[in-house]
Formats: structure tokens, sequence, C-alpha cells
């Protein structure tokens, strides 16, 4: 899993960068040059700290295979994205990434950038702990019935992989500034 979050955080940045804005990656830790003693920063930092334009907004990237935990986004996390969109009027966003390869055959990699709130929606609806990819066999009847997954929840945040990066979804606030839209 730490590798896939590896690779799916390269790919946030990226791809940000080449829809023209820029996406600074906060380091969890780090060491001080002076002293060298190990400096942590405040607990539920989004990932990324990003502009496109004029608008600012912060990214916290999240993977999963089968589904992803609404717990992996942690009280200190939730937190921070609380008081930034309350505080600051800041759009806090989560890149979630989900699946096997971008071109499996079966459950292939998708990728949404959701707005927090559309996050809690998701979870509101859902109504456990778990988004799954896609809610088939071995899922409540509900979530079967109700089509509750990411796949058809997701659909407006869903972004398509083209050019080495990831396109911006159509519900973007920013799709029709600068970069392709896609």
């Amino acid at each position: 899993m730490a590798k896939e979050r590896t690779t799916v955080q390269s790919e946030c940045g990226r791809s940000i960068r080449a829809w023209g804005g820029y996406a600074h990656k906060v380091t969890d830790a780090t060491i001080c040059p002076r002293c060298r003693k190990q400096i942590v920063p405040p607990a539920g930092r989004p990932d990324y700290f990003c502009t496109i334009g004029t608008l600012g907004f912060v990214v916290e990237v999240k993977a999963g295979t089968k589904g992803w935990r609404f717990s992996s986004l942690r009280e200190q996390q939730r937190n921070w994205a609380e008081w930034y969109i309350n505080d600051t009027g800041g759009l806090y966003c989560i890149w979630l990434s989900m699946g096997r390869r971008r071109n499996a055959k079966v459950m292939p990699r998708k990728t949404w950038l959701v707005p927090y709130h559309g996050i809690l929606a998701a979870e509101d609806l859902v109504g456990q702990d778990t988004l799954p990819y896609l809610a088939g066999k071995g899922y409540s009847t509900r979530l079967q019935e109700d089509k509750l997954d990411a796949v058809h929840i997701l659909a407006n945040f869903e972004m398509k992989y083209a050019d080495g990066v990831w396109q911006r979804p159509t519900q973007f606030p920013v799709s029709g500034a600068g970069g392709s839209d896609g």
C-alpha cells in the first residue's frame, strides 16, 4: 500500500502541474539542517498545497484497491479540513485512487478529485466504513441495488488518464482555467 500511495501522490502533483497549476508536496517530517533533529509538522495537514490561476486549494491523497476506508481520513485530518474550509473559505479536496493498474481488465484504477464535503456526503450515503470500488457480489443488497460505490457515487469527479497525467474532472471549479479540459 505504501508504494501505491507514493505512486498516486506523484501522479497528483504531476497532474496538477500539467493543468497549469502549482503543487507543493508537504513532507511528513524533515531533519533540521542545523541541529539534525527531526521536525514533525502539525498533524492533519494535507499532502499538497496547490494553486491554479487565482484559486488556492489543498489536496489530501488517499488510495485503495477494492475499496477505501473513510476512517483512513483521520480525525486530525478532518479537523484540519473543517478549519481550512470554515476559517479560510478554502477548497479542500481528496484525491482518491482505487483499483489495480490503470490498464487492468478487472477493476482498472480510477481516480477522483472530490471536494471534502462530497466525501462526507458519500460517507453518509454509504452508511458503512468502506466505500467499495464497485458494489458487487459480497456487498449488502442495499449497496448493490442503490449502486452505492465509488464508480457511481463519485462519477462526476472522475478523472480520465491521458498524456501521462490525470485530466481535471468536469466538476472541478477551475475546469476552464488554463491547461487542457479533460
